[in-house]
């Protein structure tokens, strides 16, 4: 039953998936196999999708799917949908075919090239790498290991500089920001993938961890004698608009000299920062050494000038004129250009440079913000006349209310997560490491899920703060991959931080999703819950919290059982309580001879457990006093580890609404007149007349803190000090506005709120918290289902009664099945991974970079293959409709770095949520 609630959680946001809006989006609609056949006869390439039944993640798909065609078509590939189920399609020959409904399927003049499976084609980014890379299946090889890099760097002497991209796995962000370039500047450049971090080893400051980087190769000066590749690291981010600006620069000369050259130099644009060499006659030749060098090391980061001060021409476009020679920075058109202001030495120039780079990046790590697109566009669609064909549910309800945590997520996702100490476990994996591990920690999440995202995030950092100084075990389960995992837990609410002791479950986290609430819970955790005791001096340390203590950061609440040999019933009492209890507090207790002359100190007698609060300056400690049951103990502890006047954060926010439905808080900064009204509280506080109120404090340093934006809410004139009575039952706010805040005064206006005698400033928008809609009901959408369900082929019916302990070749088979067998050549290989989100679209680069795939320059190129009808010089082609024979198949196992039949293979990669 778990099983199919878990399946039916992802299934059941498919079924309204198909709703593609084809007079909007950019997929065409396919309509029986004579359209089907015309649309793959094409020598472009195609991408279709056969639709026959919903399968895992099937929206997800189709709307990412909807929003690369867009991005498609401007490279001439265009996406079709075929929707076998409709009777129009009955025809097609592909619908006919097994488990076609997996995979998204690219062609070229008819011809099969690869089936993609779906789990690779999880977001924009992934789709647009993997047909992008067929697009230039021959411009842009994939390299797989050091001799084959060896080898094709050899072929490159004396042609053409590469631009060799080091990519951590095909079909990220990262892949499809470099195809993008090199469909731009392949003409002028040569692009190459290598996806084997060892075939990196040739270069400059290869990448220490298995991130995608990126070379420039000079290839093009190079003899056939030369043994060394000179080479310069790309310095910035891989996005689409810093890496156009590398590349062109480096298609740009070396150096430019002026006049020699010319007097309008190739980097007026600005693409990247301008460096200038001003010379005379006398110091020309070491000025050129210099420049070599510079370049050799920052090429493709700066623009070189080389400015001849002895030419009427230089001077006449120059106002300098100082002493020579000299070299100056300039990193805009518009900043004042820098000069270097020692000696002209190459290592003083190196340290400008740096110096002068390092307050503005070359290539910026931030890309301009893309216009807003709703992902799942409103279409209007004519009433049904049959009811009872829609669901009685709306699914959209239930996934978009998490949408603002979703955008949280989203605004963090370049920001790696710390996930060292956080391994993730295998079905093989997770039983050892439970059953091996003393205390285990795991985060059982779904990848796909925002609130999973960040609690992943929250959980690594948590368990960073510990380093390697701890006894507990962190670890991480992906319930999309390893879903028998998670059932066999009981899983059902995504994320569910767990801890086990000794092999088995001991409690669910309950707390706040925050690092250091985490942080502190599981600090404790790594002592014995409830800690003994013997030495007196440090049992008053943890009552009186006086001089160093270890709890500093980690809570501010200790509950300490004071306790006779006798009490041996108190004692269980209470270590039974400590240990049931998961709050962040820290459990002590002893029976040593000195417990009695502590209690005395605190008016108490033995048994007593104190409650002390290090924060709480109007009550910092309390004892209990009652029978000694696990019901007392427990309300105690509620009712007295909240410090009397509270410094209101977010995270305080749930413990106090927790306890109260009615606030007091007092607005304040750093001024005297704040910390005059925080006496007066303090005052009121310890008079104990509003018993039901909490009493609480918030910081309003400035306009843009949590504090102002809540008094706003509450007054149209935020001022501090200022305090306000928040009733959440009835949704009201009582603002103090009579005069200055002085005892009497305010409490002859809380005494008048709480006998109702004073109307409210304002009412809170929502009265209510809670979500705003409700989840699935998986039971009505079981009995919905089962209502229209298609019903089952005979040969479904066939297979779907085989026991399944039967092996896979033995039982029967469908017409289907032997119609078409798939074997390993005809699916990519690809392993789950986090769906990387959409970085920004830089329009602006986009546009530029077709204008120069469509300039005159770009079509000279001999020997290029056109992938828009326009083919020259390919001998290979027979005609202007087709390929040869010889290019009619794609063959996967034969990657031939280079070579004509060169096609990329997938890098298998474990999904790790810390590349986003």
């Amino acid at each position: 039953m778990m099983k199919v609630i878990f399946l039916l959680c992802v299934a059941c946001t498919l079924c309204h998936t198909l709703k593609v809006d084809f007079t909007t989006s950019k997929i065409l609609q396919l309509q029986g196999q004579n359209t089907v056949k015309k649309f793959l006869q094409s020598n472009q390439v195609r991408v279709i999708y056969f639709y026959k039944k919903d399968v895992k993640f099937l929206k997800f798909f189709i709307r990412e799917l909807e929003k690369s065609a867009e991005f498609l078509e401007l490279y001439g590939v265009q996406t079709g949908f075929c929707n076998c189920t409709e009777k129009i399609n009955k025809d097609v020959t592909d619908c006919k075919k097994a488990g076609i409904e997996n995979s998204v399927h690219t062609y070229r003049t008819g011809t099969l090239l690869l089936s993609l499976e779906l789990e690779t084609m999880f977001d924009v980014n992934s789709i647009m790498s993997n047909i992008l890379q067929l697009v230039m299946l021959r411009e842009v090889p994939i390299l797989q290991t050091l001799k084959e890099v060896e080898k094709f760097l050899g072929t490159m002497r004396g042609k053409k500089d590469v631009i060799f991209g080091h990519m951590k796995a095909i079909g990220t962000f990262d892949h499809r920001v470099f195809m993008e370039v090199a469909y731009a500047y392949m003409n002028k450049l040569q692009f190459v993938i290598c996806t084997d971090k060892k075939a990196t080893k040739l270069f400059e400051q290869p990448p220490s961890k298995d991130v995608s980087t990126v070379w420039w190769v000079w290839t093009k000066t190079m003899s056939t004698s030369d043994s060394s590749y000179h080479n310069i690291r790309y310095r910035g981010e891989l996005n689409l608009k810093a890496l156009a600006k590398f590349v062109s620069t480096v298609t740009k000369p070396k150096m430019f000299n002026i006049p020699a050259e010319g007097v309008d130099h190739p980097y007026s644009s600005f693409e990247v920062p301008v460096v200038r060499f001003y010379y005379n006659t006398a110091s020309e030749k070491d000025v050129y050494q210099k420049a070599h060098m510079l370049t050799k090391y920052y090429g493709g980061s700066v623009g070189v000038l080389l400015m001849n001060m002895d030419r009427d021409e230089t001077r006449a476009v120059t106002s300098y004129q100082g002493k020579l020679p000299v070299f100056s920075f300039l990193h805009d058109a518009e900043a004042v250009e820098h000069f270097l202001p020692g000696a002209l030495t190459t290592d003083n120039i190196g340290k400008f440079i740096e110096e002068n780079m390092g307050a503005k990046p070359v290539y910026p790590s931030t890309e301009e913000p893309m216009e807003e697109v709703d992902d799942e566009p409103v279409i209007e669609e004519e009433e049904s006349t049959y009811e009872d064909e829609r669901p009685p549910f709306n699914y959209e309800d239930v996934e978009t209310q998490d949408d603002k945590v979703a955008e949280m997520i989203e605004k963090t996702k370049k920001v790696k997560m710390p996930l060292d100490l956080v391994p993730a476990l295998t079905d093989k994996t997770f039983p050892s490491t439970v059953r091996e591990s003393d205390t285990a920690v795991i985060l059982l999440y779904f990848p796909f899920d925002a609130i999973s995202m960040g609690s992943l995030r929250m959980f690594g950092e948590a368990a960073d703060m510990f380093s390697q100084q701890t006894m507990l075990k962190f670890a991480r389960v992906n319930c999309y991959d390893w879903t028998d995992v998670c059932q066999k837990e009981k899983i059902t609410i995504y994320p569910t931080l767990r801890v086990y002791k000794k092999g088995e479950k001991a409690w669910d986290y309950k707390g706040p999703h925050d690092t250091q609430a985490v942080f502190s819970t599981f600090k404790l955790l790594e002592m014995s819950c409830p800690v003994y005791e013997k030495n007196s001096d440090t049992l008053l340390n943890y009552l009186l919290w006086k001089g160093e203590n270890t709890l500093a950061g980690v809570t501010n609440t200790t509950v300490v059982g004071l306790f006779r040999n006798r009490d041996k019933q108190e004692i269980e009492v209470f270590k039974q309580f400590a240990e049931n209890s998961r709050e962040r507090i820290m459990f002590v207790y002893t029976d040593i001879k000195d417990a009695a002359v502590i209690a005395k100190k605190f008016g108490a007698t033995l048994p007593v457990v104190i409650l002390s609060k290090y924060d709480d300056t109007i009550q910092p400690y309390a004892t209990f006093d009652e029978k000694y049951t696990l019901q007392n103990l427990h309300e105690f502890v509620e009712n007295n580890k909240l410090p009397k006047l509270t410094v209101l954060t977010p995270l305080m926010f749930p413990e106090v609404r927790r306890r109260f439905a009615e606030l007091l808080i007092l607005f304040t900064d750093d001024s005297d007149t704040s910390r005059q009204s925080e006496d007066i509280v303090r005052e009121i506080v310890k008079a104990q007349q509003f018993n039901n109120v909490s009493f609480n404090m918030m910081q309003v340093p400035d306009d843009s803190s949590v504090g102002f934006r809540v008094l706003r809410e509450y007054t149209s004139q935020p001022e501090v000090p200022h305090l306000s009575f928040v009733s959440f039952q009835k949704g009201e706010v009582f603002n103090f506005a009579d005069g200055d805040i002085e005892k009497t005064s305010v409490t002859n206006w809380l005494s008048d709120i709480v006998k109702g005698s004073v109307e409210p400033s304002t009412k809170l928008k929502n009265e209510e918290w809670k979500p705003k809609n409700k989840g699935y009901e998986f039971l009505k959408i079981m009995d919905w289902e089962a209502e229209h369900r298609p019903k089952p082929s005979k040969d479904e019916k066939m297979r779907s009664d085989v026991p399944d302990d039967v092996p896979d070749d033995m039982r029967p088979k469908s017409r289907h099945d032997e119609d078409h067998e798939l074997d390993e050549d005809d699916i990519v290989d690809g392993a789950h991974r986090m769906p990387a989100m959409e970085e920004a679209d830089d329009s602006d680069t986009r546009r530029d970079l077709f204008a120069l795939k469509d300039s005159r320059l770009y079509h000279q190129a001999p020997g290029r293959v056109h992938h828009h009808g326009d083919r020259k010089d390919r001998g290979s082609y027979s005609g202007d409709d087709g390929y040869s024979s010889d290019d009619e198949h794609v063959n996967k196992e034969n990657v031939l770095a280079g070579q004509d039949k060169n096609v990329p293979k997938m890098k298998d990669k474990s999904h790790d949520p810390s590349e986003l």
